[in-house]
């Protein structure tokens, strides 16, 4: 049977509010429907979504095609081929209007048969809502006065400033291994490795000795979650909500992260994305941004997920048996309590991932 359905994951004892504000977006839907630029984004990935899948399709995995193959036999989902499935693309998606899909609206949240399900843990803390409780917020969520939602600008480019760049001071070949080398002027040395895996796949690796290794016990924690909460808060002008719509259509991604003895950037791109790549990778070195909002979402994001592992009988024994083999080192933390993630310092992991970041130079010398 075909269902509309919307469903929602929350921390523990926040059924009723998760289910409120569920309710309250399906009517904002059906009374003012979607926006012009919400429908932009969202034919925008699609699209690059298909044309990427048309250009790896000579390296498209087995996996893909049993899909294809049970949803054909199953459901009688056609299975053209991605050749006419992208021409197709191209030629109906530039004329499906916004208004044609907010006429969609009439089918979501419909009162007449509406099924809620809540599942939670049965364990002393937890409250689980009663039926009258839920319905009680259902008839409220019906009468509350809702604002059309507004959709905010973002910004035309990650980088509003001219940048100077770099010459490539020298170059090697090493044909043993089939890569290039170049040392830039800045001091940072670049592998380059051409390889068929992907028509068009570029990835990128860039990593230097230090991590939390050079942090003293007493930031350690908030050392361990610097390039986490970084990760979370955006760069630049950008907030993470607004760099997810910039991003939108395009296929790349970028994540600086820490680890034990050093700290990385990795990231994933397109060929016609792949300066965005860099200039995320830019970014990430020169303007990481220094949330309060997005720290506040991440420590409690954490609690709950953490707060779930501990109720596997698995995870609670690695953690004792790592604090056991290491004789409870402090730098030894498996599953975080509740404690010291809320003791993390935000100005100490901003401060700490700055300076591993600081500075991208391939010099032995640098801390």
């Amino acid at each position: 049977m075909d269902a509309f359905t919307i469903y929602s994951m929350v921390k523990e004892s926040h059924v009723i509010p998760s289910l409120v504000t569920m309710m309250h977006e399906n009517k904002r839907v059906k009374r003012y429907g979607f926006t012009q630029a919400e429908l932009d984004r969202q034919k925008a990935q699609m699209m690059s979504n298909m044309e990427r899948a048309l250009e790896e399709k000579d390296k498209t995995e087995s996996r893909r095609y049993v899909y294809e193959y049970i949803g054909n036999f199953l459901e009688d989902e056609p299975f053209p081929g991605i050749e006419y499935e992208a021409e197709m693309m191209r030629t109906y998606l530039p004329f499906i209007t916004l208004e044609e899909v907010n006429q969609m609206s009439y089918f979501i949240g419909k009162q007449n048969n509406l099924v809620i399900l809540v599942t939670a843990p049965d364990k002393e803390g937890v409250e689980i809502p009663t039926e009258s409780e839920i319905l009680e917020a259902i008839e409220e969520a019906k009468t509350a006065e809702l604002d059309e939602y507004k959709e905010e600008a973002v910004g035309a480019s990650l980088i509003s400033t001219e940048l100077a760049g770099g010459m490539i001071a020298s170059e090697k070949q090493n044909e043993t291994f089939g890569t290039t080398e170049w040392m830039l002027d800045n001091g940072v040395r670049v592998v380059l490795k051409p390889t068929d895996f992907k028509n068009d796949e570029i990835l990128m690796d860039a990593f230097h000795y230090g991590g939390t290794s050079v942090a003293p016990d007493d930031e350690f924690l908030s050392a361990s979650f610097a390039s986490d909460i970084v990760s979370q808060s955006g760069v630049g002008e950008f907030d993470n909500v607004t760099l997810r719509k910039y991003l939108t259509g395009k296929n790349v991604n970028v994540s600086p992260g820490i680890n034990t003895l050093s700290q990385e950037m990795s990231g994933r791109s397109v060929k016609k994305d792949l300066e965005t790549m860099f200039q995320l990778t830019y970014l990430y070195f020169t303007e990481p941004r220094k949330d309060t909002t997005a720290f506040r979402t991440f420590q409690s994001q954490m609690n709950s997920q953490f707060k779930f592992m501990m109720s596997n009988p698995r995870a609670v024994f690695y953690d004792k048996l790592y604090k056991l083999a290491t004789q409870n080192d402090p730098r030894t933390i498996v599953i975080p309590t509740e404690e010291q993630i809320n003791n993390i310092d935000l100005d100490q992991a901003h401060d700490f991932y700055a300076a591993r970041f600081m500075n991208a130079a391939h010099r032995r010398g640098y801390p």
